[in-house]
């Protein structure tokens, strides 16, 4: 947060010129817009610009379904740090704390809108929606990623 303008530029280069962005730029994809929202979201979390904060992340949320786990561990962390922060010790002087700072009600909104909507609108995905874990094909994939790639044989030497 109190990085200079160039090394925020040169931050910014990083991202914007990366292979990814380049090669997604030309696609239809939702998961470039979501890449392209969180430092946005994050931006205005270090900023401090709550109001900021909750347009870009409700448009994050509502851009992917599994960008809303992507802000609730990036609100977890900002947690973490805001905890080890603080001078108190005491577990209910944090707690009171934690409890009654607005910018946490600002970061349960998102959360809530993002059950609210689900709830009424049901799942909007092609399938049947929700979040699972389906072992078989976790498996799948596991066995994919280590056993058939033989890329990371090569990092290991």
């Amino acid at each position: 947060p109190k990085a200079g303008k160039i090394n925020m530029c040169l931050a910014t280069g990083v991202f914007a010129f990366s292979s990814y962005t380049l090669g997604m730029v030309n696609y239809l994809s939702l998961d470039y817009y979501c890449a392209c929202l969180f430092p946005v979201v994050v931006y205005f979390m270090l900023k401090k610009q709550w109001v900021f904060h909750v347009i870009a992340a409700i448009f994050f949320c509502f851009t992917k379904e599994p960008a809303i786990i992507i802000y609730a561990g990036l609100c977890l962390g900002y947690l973490i740090t805001d905890i080890k922060q603080l001078k108190e010790r005491n577990g209910l002087k944090v707690l009171n704390e934690i409890f009654f700072s607005v910018k946490y009600w600002y970061m349960a909104l998102i959360g809530i809108l993002w059950l609210a909507i689900y709830k009424l609108l049901g799942p909007w995905s092609a399938g049947e929606g929700g979040i699972s874990f389906d072992l078989g094909f976790m498996w799948d994939k596991i066995k994919v990623m280590y056993l058939m790639n033989f890329g990371w044989y090569f990092t290991l030497l």
